[in-house]
């Protein structure tokens, strides 16, 4: 069902699913460091492969930390940002700062109250033994109908409140798939060496808690064998990231009453009734329905047959989703699926894990903390001039393109022209916060960790969907202040710089200014293009999906994407060779980032085109693991960061006349192969 603990909590960190954002969640670093396999990397020219050129020092002697499965600018700075507010958290409950019932003190009580594992330990499982029971009381497909409502966990499906793509000033429900721990369904495919690992994993990952749960091993194999038979078919009835990649794929308007006709096998209405509450008619007249093959699959997925396996699917999901919040072993358990999957070799500290689970539950309490501690309103409103420029360059370039008409250039500087920024972080009014009022009770005699979470999800259920009651508010933040990233919101034509981002490397007010057009101005500029990617270009000005281009501008612009696709299709980083379709958004986006931050650039005073090349390689290095090497190839909608540099420069006419590529360089491009799309 939606917005249980994990689906709620992840819409708090993530926003709405339409933003955009630049990088992938960096993954925590820290503990010590692991030997890196990789061969040294020579002396490389820049006209070789620019990358490796510009960071072949750091690449060469930067180590993966033990407890991550990368290293990078981004994930680095992710972990500067991470100790400095961790530090404020232990500060805060030595001052004591955690007695009260505000949303900080709050966020305290549950960074202690995950620390606690001797509790937790024991407690055992029985913070979650009711919901067991609950499960092996299953009888019939009436019984599982209610307790798909009733458990804390997503399971069979979900669905959460969502801004409408036709109408960005109104929101309504939208229904999802069911729940899957792979996070692809390429993963459940063992006639693939890949998925055989992933499943093989799986497979562990989920006997290991059934055998923690107090069931023979033959028992455990059995019913881990129900759960993963389940989940496979709910993934074969799910898109592709390449699918989920196009943002039209995700919109299929109807009626919650059609939905409940559709599908035989449960009270659709019901259900939603019984979760949600009463809703009037005018949120129930229109929802969304991102995955409709899954609906149309779900009677015979939910069948008397299937009964026994659907009961250990829920099991299963109910040990799996709970098990980071349980019991130390428990935890162990999880931690080391993780590591099979991203190839770190060591655990988080619980210290750590408590960090990012209070911290992901009152994001935007933490980014209050970050910002008074830390943030520069100098760096606000420098970035907010080097956004202005390149917005001011952005529209020169528009005008100028020889292949969009005069008409559909007319709608593109309309929706330019409308374009919102929010820099550094929100004020108090314009955060939406489900657990504004809820009290957690960390004393002794209070609720365990698992059922104070519960708690939690019920509190912000219904005001979430009292959101479906009120016009959209298009000032709320979707990403808070400490997070080392930036978006597009199509549905809000904005784009949105938190606080943590505008520092080294990415700006600094120490640096020349080319250099930091060549960082913050590149992001800068590549958050823009996310308004005319493939998908930004299908929403208009006021941010409603809506076509305002003529059919030969539309062909014209499949043309350039498809030959940037082309490019990358073509390119092979660490063993695996680009999906250049899956990609092609975010290329795009890039593409465009780094032609209008350097034409931007190009007006200052002491212009360097050194500086500005050097400054964006340096932001885009990193390592990974092979292992996130591999998950990342299927599942990441951005190309490899050495592609984002050396393809990108590839196209940049300046780029060659200031290294003097030439033919049988392998930077080299020969020009009437170089595309330019904004």
């Amino acid at each position: 069902m939606a917005l249980k603990r994990r689906q709620w909590a992840s819409l708090l960190l993530a926003g709405v699913m339409a933003a955009t954002a630049l990088f992938p969640s960096a993954a925590p670093a820290h503990a010590a460091a692991k030997a890196d396999a990789k061969k040294t990397i020579p002396a490389t020219a820049a006209t070789e492969n620019f990358y490796r050129h510009v960071n072949r020092s750091w690449l060469n002697t930067t180590q993966i930390p033990s407890s991550s499965s990368s290293v990078g600018s981004f994930v680095s700075l992710d972990d500067a940002v991470k100790r400095d507010l961790r530090r404020l958290l232990e500060k805060g409950l030595k001052s004591g700062a955690d007695k009260g019932n505000d949303s900080v003190a709050n966020m305290l009580k549950i960074y202690r109250m995950y620390q606690d594992t001797e509790r937790r330990d024991a407690e055992g499982l029985k913070p979650i033994t009711a919901h067991i029971k609950k499960i092996e009381a299953i009888k019939t497909i009436a019984d599982l109908e209610k307790q798909v409502v009733d458990l804390p966990i997503s399971t069979l499906f979900t669905f959460s409140v969502s801004t409408d793509f036709l109408d960005s000033n109104r929101y309504i429900i939208a229904f999802s798939s069911g729940m899957t721990t792979l996070p692809d369904k390429s993963f459940y495919d063992t006639q693939t060496e890949t998925g055989k690992t992933y499943v093989k994993a799986l497979r562990a990952f989920y006997e290991k808690l059934l055998t923690l749960a107090g069931n023979p091993t033959a028992k455990a194999k059995s019913i881990a064998a129900d759960a993963i038979a389940i989940e496979t078919l709910i993934a074969d009835n799910t898109l592709t990231m390449e699918e989920a990649s196009d943002m039209a794929n995700l919109y299929t308007p109807t009626s919650l009453a059609k939905l409940d006709a559709q599908v035989k096998c449960f009270d659709i209405q019901g259900m939603v009734k019984s979760y949600a509450g009463e809703l009037k008619p005018s949120a129930t007249e229109l929802i969304n329905v991102s995955t409709p093959q899954y609906y149309m699959a779900l009677d015979a997925i939910v069948t008397e047959k299937n009964l026994p396996k659907l009961k250990n699917y829920m099991l299963v999901q109910l040990l799996a989703q709970k098990s980071d919040i349980l019991t130390t072993d428990m935890l162990r358990a999880y931690e080391a699926f993780m590591q099979t999957i991203s190839g770190a070799s060591s655990p988080l500290t619980i210290q750590e894990r408590a960090f990012y689970y209070a911290t992901g539950l009152y994001p935007f309490s933490a980014g209050k903390l970050y910002t008074d501690a830390y943030f520069s309103e100098s760096a606000k409103n420098d970035v907010t001039t080097i956004a202005k420029n390149i917005i001011a360059v952005y529209e020169k370039r528009i005008r100028a393109l020889p292949w969009m008409s005069a008409a559909t250039k007319k709608q593109a500087l309309k929706k330019l022209d409308t374009l919102g920024f929010k820099i550094g972080f929100p004020e108090p009014s314009d955060v939406f916060d489900p657990l504004k009022g809820y009290t957690v009770d960390a004393t002794e005699k209070g609720m365990s960790l698992s059922a104070t979470i519960d708690a939690m999800a019920a509190h912000a259920v219904p005001i979430y969907f009292a959101r479906l009651d009120k016009p959209v508010d298009k000032r709320t933040w979707e990403m808070s202040p400490q997070t080392v990233n930036a978006y597009y919101n199509p549905m809000n034509n904005e784009i949105v710089f938190p606080a943590a981002v505008l520092q080294a490397p990415f700006y600094s007010p120490k640096q020349n200014a080319s250099a930091n057009y060549g960082a913050i101005g590149t992001i800068i500029g590549h958050e823009i293009s996310h308004a005319f990617d493939k998908n930004g270009s299908t929403f208009d000005e006021k941010g409603n999906m809506k076509n305002w281009w003529t059919d030969a501008d539309t062909a014209a612009y499949d043309k350039l994407a498809k030959a940037l696709v082309a490019q990358y299709n073509a390119t092979t980083i660490d063993g695996h060779t680009i999906n250049g379709a899956m990609t092609m958004n975010e290329n795009i986006a890039d593409l465009g980032g780094v032609a209008s931050a350097l034409q931007a650039a190009q007006s200052l005073r002491n212009f360097d085109a050194k500086a500005f090349f050097s400054s964006y390689a340096t932001i885009w290095r990193s390592k990974q693991t092979e292992e996130l090497n591999e998950l990342a190839a299927r599942v990441d909608v951005h190309a490899p960061n050495e592609a984002r540099v050396n393809v990108v420069l590839r196209n940049i006419d300046l780029f060659h006349t200031t290294y003097k590529t030439k033919a049988g360089d392998s930077m080299y491009l020969e020009k009437s192969k170089r595309i330019v799309i904004w």
